[in-house]
This record gives C-alpha cells, structure tokens and sequence, in this order.
C-alpha cells in the first residue's frame, strides 16, 4: 500500500499533465472560425485532448446534444480516474463534484415540473453519471408530480430537503428557495468534510477554496435578483446561504439594502473589487465566471496543498466544459464570433492573489 505522500505526489504529477492538455488561446480561435457543431467536433477529434470521446464517431453527422454529453462523459471519466491516486480517508472529500451534480440534477428535474415539461429531462438526461449518483436519472422523465419526484429521491438526503420546499397552491416550487437549501446542504457536507479529512495548511487552503465558491454564489444572487427581479429584504435575505470565506455580514448587509444602482458600486467595495474593475461586462454571470477561473487558476498554480491543487483542476475543467458548451451552441444558432467570444471564461486572464 502506498503512502499518503507517495498518493500526492503521483496526483500531483498526474494534474500536471491534465493540466497541460487544456485548451488555449490558439485552439478556441480555431473553433471559432468554425461554421457548424460537425465542424467543431472535427477540430476536437483532430487536434486536442478531447480525441479519445470522439474515437469512432462520425463527426459529420453528430448533433449538438450528443456531443456535449461525450465532452462531459470524458471529463467525468477522467475525475473517475483520479481517484486512484487520491488516499482512501479523503474519498468523502473528492465526492464534491459528483454531488454538484446531484444539486444540479435535481434543480433541473424541479425547474422542468414547474415549466410542466417534466419527460424534457430526457433530453437533458446525462448518461455518464447514471451509474454514479445517489438516485436513479432514468426514473426522472416519468415523474409528473413533486410526490413522484420525492419517490425517486427516497432514501437520499435530498428527500427531506425538497419535502421542506413543497409546491405553493399554484403547484409551482419555490426555486429560489429550494436552490439555496440544496447549496447549503452542498457546502455543510463539503466543510465537514474537509475538517475531519484534513488538518493544518491543505485544511486552510481548502476551506479557502470552497469558501470563495460560497461567497460568489451569495454575490451571484444578490446582484442577480436585486437588478434583474427586484428582490430585496427578507425575501433576499432567506435565500443567502451560511458559508463565505472573504464576506463578512455587514458587507452582505449592504449589499442587500443598498440601492439597486448602487449594487454595482458596492461590488467594487468587497473583496473581490479587482474584477468589477478591470472588466465591462453586462451581466453578473461574466463577472462572477471570470472571478472563480482567475481563483482557481492561481490556487493551482501556487497552491502548496495538494488537495486544494486537485479541486481547483477540476473546478477550472468544468469552467472549459463549459466554455465548449458555450461555443456549441453558439454555432448551433448562428451567432456570431465576437458574440459567442465575450462567453468564453479565462481564455486571456492575467494572473491575481486571492
């Protein structure tokens, strides 16, 4: 059996060359000079890293659905792998990003209920993690009602969660609500477990990671339900979660009773001001991506813990998982190059200490 530190060193050789297989600048110019998904799943098949998902497939034929779940289902596969190198007392730990998929699995199923459009989940349904998560997918499509919903979620400690979050007299769920239990419960898993997992600076360095994710879900809504639904007080208050590592009380206080055309200046006063200053972009979601890919690309890049090094890879895969969906879907309606360009997260970001 090896060592716990022969276990870090092998990952952390093995992140190194994940890592160096990203894509770059060059590459997402390359696919966006490309006029359709076939094209674009050439170009992947063809010159990156992403070949082996595409390995007998025709990539003149594929359409777009189908191509992101094979992105997706290496990327997961590859996070499969990786935990034959982690030590076996932190295998709770590196569950987090199979319960992110969990919570968003879940939010999508309730949020198809509301819109009445529950067999969509169908379409939308990601095969990889079938076999993976606590609940079974393929039961999600035939739930008509959240009580049916509740039955595959038996068992689970999602079950009791939603049934917290029952559907008003309109039959519609209180997704604001429900999303914030879900998250809370996500991040009160995540810090139990990295303070029984682990001590002294991968702790710290940890706990740093996960806490910035909270703190930018908590700006992420504020910002988001103030300036785009007019949300304020209690209301607001209700659906921010318990967990932060940079914002204190008193600044999200501000932020929640702050003018709504303030809320952008009071931004600029967090912690977090360096990227509300040096970008321009139109939507909090920018800001807010921008943010989490400049984090995590500097915790992998000077992180000292091993542990925190793993998790910011994997948060910064999903950032480029979904900086191709983005790309995707963008040739798949025609939009234009320059449009589809402001979508993409970190593909020239300078290097910031957090």
């Amino acid at each position: 059996m090896r060592s716990e530190d022969a276990c870090w060193t092998a990952l952390a050789a093995k992140i190194r060359v994940l890592y160096g297989q990203r894509l770059r600048g060059e590459d997402y110019h390359n696919l966006l000079n490309r006029r359709s998904v076939p094209e674009i799943a050439s170009y992947l098949k063809n010159h990156t890293a992403y070949a082996p998902a595409l390995a007998g497939i025709d990539e003149h034929s594929i359409h777009r659905g189908q191509l992101e779940n094979l992105l997706r289902g290496q990327a997961f596969a590859e996070y499969l792998r990786l935990f034959h190198y982690i030590p076996d007392k932190h295998d709770t730990f590196f569950r987090f990003l199979l319960q992110q998929e969990e919570v968003e699995q879940i939010l999508l199923a309730v949020s198809l209920l509301n819109a009445n459009l529950p067999s969509d989940y169908i379409f939308s349904l990601p095969p990889y993690l079938a076999e993976y998560v606590s609940f079974d997918l393929y039961k999600i499509p035939n739930c008509k009602s959240f009580d049916q919903l509740l039955a595959v979620l038996h068992g689970t400690p999602y079950e009791e969660l939603l049934r917290r979050v029952r559907p008003g007299p309109d039959g519609k769920t209180d997704l604001l609500k429900l999303e914030a239990r879900l998250w809370t419960f996500y991040f009160s898993r995540i810090f139990r477990a990295v303070d029984r997992e682990f001590r002294g600076s991968q702790r710290d360095s940890l706990r740093r990671c996960f806490g910035i994710q909270a703190d930018l879900y908590n700006l992420r809504n504020i910002l988001r339900m103030r300036r785009n639904f007019g949300i304020s007080g209690d209301r607001l208050r209700a659906i921010v979660i318990p967990y932060g590592y940079k914002l204190r009380p008193a600044t999200i206080s501000n932020l929640l009773t702050a003018p709504v055309d303030d809320s952008m200046t009071l931004m600029t006063s967090t912690p977090y001001a360096s990227v509300f200053r040096r970008f321009n972009f139109a939507y909090w979601e920018e800001y807010g991506m921008e943010l989490k890919y400049e984090m995590f690309r500097f915790i992998l890049r000077s992180a000292s813990s091993p542990a925190a090094a793993v998790t910011a890879y994997l948060e910064l895969r999903q950032i480029e998982l979904d900086n191709l969906v983005s790309l995707i879907e963008g040739v798949r309606y025609s939009l234009p190059g320059a449009e589809i360009s402001r979508l993409l997260v970190g593909v020239s970001a300078p290097d910031q200490a957090y």
